[in-house]
């Protein structure tokens, strides 16, 4: 955490050479207790053990998703997702660019290299902008995979939001809750978001994003359980349409 700051400059100069270039909890998450803790119990969150009531919740699933071995540094994977996300793009054009406002954004996480760092628990995100138009949020964003999963190395998405409005002129990133289900933990090293404007179907102009140099175990004490890492209100940066 000492050197977050230069880390996060890092990032932001990252994204602009690529040319990709607080706290409180979500709506329906209650405290679950439970005094048997499990041997090997590895949360550092403080945000533990809770019962989320998801009836009634949409769910946003990736519209592209690639993982990276954790050989590959952040600008070969980064590449390597920019091709992609371009191909993406190039064959997915939308006939509503005068219509609807929604935008692209990408979320990217490194799971660390430590003893039982990797999951294989469902993984999701709550990701909170501000607008013109107010906060808004998207909620359970899923970024669960198949297979084996999150075994130390980087994992990268690009989602659309589900939010349309025709007047939004401004979006700015403003946070993230990452959280994962059960007793199967997880080390989370890093975790980014960016919104630029090459990704939209929209004119658009300037980039939003969030730089989380996390360093936090999450982890449960019961299967049905969830834990939350929150990047604080650590948002930098615009996208005006």
């Amino acid at each position: 955490m000492k050197k977050r700051g230069g880390l996060k400059k890092m990032v932001w100069v990252a994204l602009s050479a690529l040319l990709i270039a607080s706290c409180e909890q979500p709506d329906g998450v209650t405290e679950f207790i439970n005094t048997n803790e499990r041997a090997g119990f590895m949360s550092t969150t403080g945000n533990s053990d809770k019962i989320i009531d998801e009836a009634g919740l949409e769910t946003i699933d990736p519209v592209l998703h690639m993982k990276f071995d954790g050989d590959l540094t952040e600008e070969q994977a980064s590449t390597k997702f920019n091709e992609a996300v371009a191909l993406y793009l190039a064959n997915n054009k939308s006939d509503n660019r005068d219509i609807e406002k929604e935008w692209l954004y990408r979320i990217w996480n490194y799971t660390g290299m430590k003893k039982d760092n990797d999951t294989d628990g469902k993984v999701k995100v709550h990701v909170g902008f501000n607008t013109n138009k107010g906060e808004y949020y998207d909620i359970n964003v899923i970024l669960d995979n198949s297979g084996d999963d999150r075994e130390g190395g980087w994992d990268y998405y690009l989602i659309k939001t589900n939010f349309s409005k025709e007047d939004v002129v401004w979006v700015e990133l403003r946070n993230a809750f990452v959280q994962l289900q059960g007793t199967d933990g997880w080390y989370l090293k890093r975790c980014y978001l960016v919104i630029l404007d090459s990704d939209q179907e929209q004119p658009a102009i300037g980039t939003s994003a969030i730089v989380s140099e996390s360093e936090v175990w999450l982890d449960n004490t019961c299967n049905l359980c969830w834990d939350t890492f929150s990047t604080g209100n650590i948002g930098e940066g615009r996208l005006n349409f």
